[in-house]
């Protein structure tokens, strides 16, 4: 299962781009990573975002959260990027009762890993600023003298303009 939420002008071009193409890289890495399924999540993100920056789509200031959900026999693998979530509710038979599992974290830049990443390559993290220069809303990427590209994630697939200052493609810790 992929859930894919599109960014930007070309967001969805960048989304569509990724549901289509995701599905056949993952199952090549499948393949080829021979039962280590957290190394096949983890290379696919890396190919869609190559093969996404060598096609015709402008994902300058464009891109795309993702949660890639890969289920083997009773196992579940979880692999995202940006801020979109994934949860496992499972219900207790006996019970019947409902217990919640989040499968993912969302990527905000004002995390401390996020945060330092951004900052040494030159980008800042800060709110957006009303017209009396107070903070609103959450905290952002920027490239370090200007107002771009205020990012509301610390990684993203494509938003190259955002890449140049530590925003990456790559998943977190793929449970």
């Amino acid at each position: 299962m992929v859930k894919i939420f599109k960014k930007g002008v070309n967001g969805h071009f960048v989304s569509g781009f990724i549901k289509t193409n995701f599905p056949s890289i993952l199952s090549k890495q499948l393949l080829s990573c021979k039962g280590n399924y957290k190394k096949a999540l983890h290379l696919s993100f890396e190919k869609v975002t190559d093969k996404l920056h060598s096609s015709s789509i402008d994902c300058s200031f464009s891109g795309t959260t993702m949660v890639g959900i890969l289920i083997v026999g009773k196992k579940v693998y979880s692999a995202n990027v940006g801020d979109s979530r994934a949860i496992l509710a499972s219900q207790n038979r006996e019970t019947l009762k409902f217990t919640v599992k989040p499968l993912s974290i969302d990527h905000k830049p004002e995390l401390p890993k996020e945060k330092k990443r951004i900052e040494s390559f030159g980008g800042r993290v800060q709110a957006l600023l009303d017209e009396n220069y107070n903070e609103c809303g959450p905290n952002r990427v920027w490239l370090k003298n200007e107002d771009i590209p205020g990012l509301a994630m610390s990684r993203s697939i494509g938003d190259i303009v955002a890449s140049k200052v530590g925003v990456i493609s790559e998943p977190g810790k793929i449970i």
